[in-house]
């Protein structure tokens, strides 16, 4: 019996008979297997009804006398209320060892040699019980003879004294809830059956399912609500190193039985069809490994962004965890970390210890024998054999740079894949070969530090090590599809900047400015600033802010490392202090009609080559007419237009969703009048399709000349930015 005070006191319900001195030690007993221990709560009698000390540190000395007399509750001890369940002690060597074998990783539970503390309902035995009755008929089976003094008998003795305590509590308390499990439900109450420490546990389905380490399972009452709170732990790689990560989940409390595929976090033995292939999944963790290793790098991309399954992003990548910002500010429409609204740190500069700052570790000691190894995993080695359960334990989802949003982002890996090779479109562009022969010499150029640069250096250390090209024209003859080619060509990334990426205040702007050359540094990323005009405009006196504006520009490229393309429509207006820093300046005329009708033609290739790529068939299907492509490069209105290569673009889209819209419309038509539903399937691209969206460019060009008296060209030169 266990009074509980300011110091535990623990009674016998049996009169002390004292020690015996005389009783020779090999004749001793050894202690009980197990001990029972009923906790009671009251009060002791007062005055001469108290009892006498019976504390087990003072049986036998000579200071204190021994109480022999029987302890009674209800004399001894009044009772006010009793615990449901005893605890018990196990004083067994045999059985602590075997529990410790058992439950190699159990922060939350103590083994020590000695004596060994379970209170209700008893967990640790629970989830050890058919490893308990195992261990008991093992020994059964290797018992010598009767006659025969050994530990195995010792031993079997222990397991049965144990098992005889246990198994009517198991058998009436635990046993129907895995009934329950077995019909795939759980009850509230004994949901923690589910959650043995050191298992493995998933939470999320599809793409964004993960897997973790339990490490604790505890009840938590707040005024009216019950809850359990499930700490568990996880992979993941913070920017410095790849380690453990802790995450907690908490399971509200609900009435009789529910679905186990229902809760938040379900055992791996639960997993379904629904949920994944667990192979498919530890090869997601074989990917994440292998791209963090190479991290940053430069790969493509398909599927949704941050957790928004409305928001779906394809498109080239870079996966860079190392300067992933820790506080990213959020975008008002979408979960991205945008680097447009907070300006990214550079590399050197960036304070390690905010990388991740969620980042923490889990409260376990450091994970123990088991799972110490996975605090610091060294990414220049391969995982060991017998460790692959390590894969299963990385992240779904990867942090990394859209590179066609200028937006921060987590990543479903399972959408991550090696770049694509596509033939660059450098046919269709409005330069000469000589000036494409140029482009493509200084693309190639070598910026690496280890890079020999005798004959790039200024004068002055650390100026001089780039390439800055000016690409100038009317809009939509190719300047920026020119760099998308080169790019494409070389397979290095693109870093497409606008003002609104970069800023206009002459403060912002250079720190900005400067985070993103950084980051161009670190990924060898091609720079182009379009539509540049606001940084490249003639200074003017009256003018201070733009002109601070334009010499913070000037200061920021004298120190970049690397190449950079910058683009405008008005090459009359730029500073005279940027003709100097200018490695190429290439002039876009505009398109010709063999041109146009080259563009046309890639445009109708692209449809067919997009339909049939990987011979995966597409929901709708366009079928291009005949005298569709024989009206866009012969017709004399569509000539008279001079489109340039995005009013082609644009165009040519425009008129597929009419297509699209038109067939819906009479497929709707056609099938109620039968009175069943059809699915569309075929369109057919008419040259009336076309014809709607041409004669409305050409509406809106005529009116525009009859506004200013100009057409587009005469009005650039009438304004000084360009000549015809």
């Amino acid at each position: 019996m266990e009074h509980r005070g300011t110091i535990i006191n623990r009674f016998s319900e049996q009169a002390f008979s004292g020690f015996d001195h005389e009783l020779d030690q090999p004749n001793r007993q050894d202690l009980a297997v197990i001990d029972v221990i009923s906790s009671v709560h009251g009060t002791f009698p007062e005055g001469k009804h108290r009892r006498k000390n019976q504390s087990r540190k003072n049986f036998g000395t000579p200071l204190l006398e021994d109480d022999r007399a029987p302890f009674e509750l209800g004399k001894d001890f009044i009772v006010r209320s009793k615990d449901r369940a005893p605890s018990i002690r196990v004083f067994s060597p045999q059985i602590i060892e075997h529990i410790r074998n058992e439950l190699r990783y159990y922060p939350t539970l103590n083994i020590p040699d000695i004596e060994l503390i379970v209170h209700p309902p008893y967990e640790p035995l629970a989830f050890c019980h058919d490893g308990l009755v195992a261990a008991a008929q093992d020994v059964d089976k290797n018992l010598p003879s009767p006659d025969e003094v050994s530990n195995l008998g010792k031993t079997r003795n222990h397991f049965r004294v144990l098992l005889d305590w246990f198994q009517p509590y198991y058998q009436k308390e635990i046993e129907p809830e895995k009934d329950v499990h077995r019909r795939g439900k759980a009850t509230f109450p004994n949901l923690w059956l589910l959650y043995k420490p050191g298992s493995t546990v998933f939470a999320g389905q599809g793409k964004s399912i993960s897997f973790y380490k339990v490490l604790s399972f505890s009840p938590k009452d707040e005024k009216h609500e019950r809850r359990w709170v499930l700490s568990v732990w996880g992979l993941d790689f913070n920017g410095l190193r790849l380690g453990r990560r802790a995450k907690t989940f908490e399971i509200a409390e609900f009435e009789g039985e529910k679905a186990i595929k229902q809760l938040p976090v379900k055992p791996i033995r639960h997993m379904e069809q629904d949920d994944g292939d667990e192979e498919a999944l530890t090869e997601r963790g074989k990917s994440y490994y292998q791209i963090i290793r190479q991290a940053p790098v430069h790969l493509q991309y398909k599927g949704a962004l941050s957790g928004n399954n409305l928001l779906q992003y394809s498109g080239k990548i870079m996966i860079d965890p190392t300067n992933y910002p820790a506080k990213p500010r959020l975008s008002s429409n979408s979960h991205l970390r945008m680097l447009g609204t907070a300006a990214p740190s550079s590399p050197s500069s960036l304070d390690k210890r905010d990388i991740a700052s969620d980042f923490e570790e889990p409260k376990d000691m450091g994970g123990g024998p088991l799972y110490s190894k996975f605090n610091d995993v060294v990414l220049s080695e391969e995982i060991q054999p017998g460790d692959e359960e390590m894969y299963l334990l990385m992240p779904s989802k990867i942090r990394g740079f859209a590179l066609g949003k200028n937006q921060w982002a987590e990543f479903d890996i399972s959408g991550v894949y090696a770049l694509d090779p596509m033939s660059a479109p450098f046919g269709s562009l409005a330069i000469g070969d000589t000036e494409l022969h140029l482009i493509r010499a200084l693309g190639l150029t070598d910026f690496t530090l280890d890079r020999d640069d005798t004959f790039r250096n200024d004068f002055v250390q650390g100026k001089g090590l780039n390439q800055v090209i000016l690409l100038h024209g009317p809009p939509g003859v190719g300047k920026t599809l020119t760099v998308e080619c080169l790019a494409e060509e070389l397979g290095r990334p693109l870093l497409n900047l606008t003002v609104a990426d970069i800023g206009t205040k002459e403060s912002e702007m250079e720190h900005r400015l400067a985070g993103w050359l950084d980051l161009a540094q670190r990924w060898n990323a091609i720079v182009l600033i379009d539509e540049a005009d606001i940084y490249l405009a003639r200074r003017e006196r009256n003018e201070l802010q733009r002109s601070a504006l334009v010499t913070a520009f000037l200061r920021t490229l004298e120190y970049f490392i690397g190449l950079m393309f910058l683009t405008t429509n008005q090459p009359g207006f730029i500073d005279d202090a940027f003709n100097s820093r200018f490695h190429l300046i290439i002039e876009y005329p505009r398109l010709n009609e063999e041109q146009r009708t080259t563009i046309w033609q890639s445009f109708l290739h692209k449809l067919h080559r997009d339909q049939g790529q990987h011979n995966q068939p597409t929901k709708i299907r366009i079928n291009v007419l005949g005298d569709v492509q024989n009206y866009l490069t012969t017709n004399t209105d569509v000539k008279a237009l001079e489109l340039n290569g995005r009013d082609i673009r644009n165009a040519f889209h425009a008129a597929i969703q009419i297509a699209i819209h038109r067939t819906d419309e009479e497929n709707r038509k056609r099938y109620r009048n039968q009175g069943i539903g059809q699915p569309m399937t075929d369109v057919d691209l008419t040259v009336n399709d076309i014809k709607k969206v041409i004669d409305n460019k050409a509406a809106y060009r005529a009116y525009l000349t009859n506004v200013h008296g100009q057409n587009e060209e005469e009005r650039a030169l009438d304004y000084g930015g360009r000549r015809t």
